[in-house]
């Protein structure tokens, strides 16, 4: 790789945690010291809750997998927080790893215009828990590819004679989706259900990218 993956975020590897940060987020925290363990403490209090909020803090809970995933409010700032409860859970990255994935699947598609990918900001593992945390973007949750394409295939099907728009739509959104595949060789999950679509500026937003340890960039010296 030509340019160092770590050039907007420090990782801190021990044998007993893995944390990696994005300078901004780092700035975030210096702001509103305390943050994170006010996080962690409202979401194991009230983690029977779909929303919650405490003070200047808002949490919904998003229902996408099995697996944690929230939409958190802290004044004007909006993230994305996946949590794993180790060693128990086994799906894909966890925390720093996915942080790492991230950074490195940018770097693959970074001369791509019409291809995004999900703004770091913390990546956290101990023996206990991993917290992955992103910016927020409402496109992932509003405007999924997956189903969009769902939805033009089914207007196709019952209109045959008269989807030419349609089926065009169709074929360029899924040869951007081989693109994609074909550079970020070795990541999985990498399908129209894992991104979402601006219908404006036709770019395409990657999320929950795995590589399940196989491709690993290489390292802060």
């Amino acid at each position: 790789m030509s340019e160092n993956i770590y050039k907007n975020s420090d990782p801190m590897i021990s044998n007993e945690r893995h944390l990696i940060y994005a300078y901004e987020f780092k700035d975030f925290i210096k702001k509103n010291p305390g943050v994170i363990e006010s996080v962690h403490n409202i979401l194991k209090e009230h983690n029977d809750k779909d929303f919650v909020e405490v003070g200047d803090i808002k949490i919904t809970k998003i229902k996408l997998s099995t697996i944690p995933v929230f939409k958190i409010e802290i004044n004007n700032n909006i993230y994305f927080v996946k949590i794993n409860h180790l060693p128990n859970s086994v799906i894909g990255e966890k925390g720093f790893n996915e942080f790492n994935s991230t950074e490195y699947a940018k770097e693959l598609i970074k001369d791509i215009p019409w291809a995004e990918i999900a703004e770091n900001q913390l990546g956290y593992k101990d023996d206990k828990y991993a917290y992955y945390v992103s910016k927020w973007n409402e496109l992932l949750y509003s405007s999924n590819l997956g189903e969009h394409i769902e939805e033009l295939e089914d207007y196709v099907e019952n209109n045959p004679n008269n989807s030419q728009k349609e089926k065009k739509e169709i074929s360029e959104w899924k040869n951007k989706v081989l693109i994609l595949r074909e550079k970020l060789v070795g990541f999985h999950d990498l399908f129209e259900h894992n991104m979402a679509y601006d219908p404006s500026s036709k770019k395409l937003y990657l999320f929950d990218l795995q590589t399940w340890g196989k491709v690993m960039p290489k390292t802060k010296n």
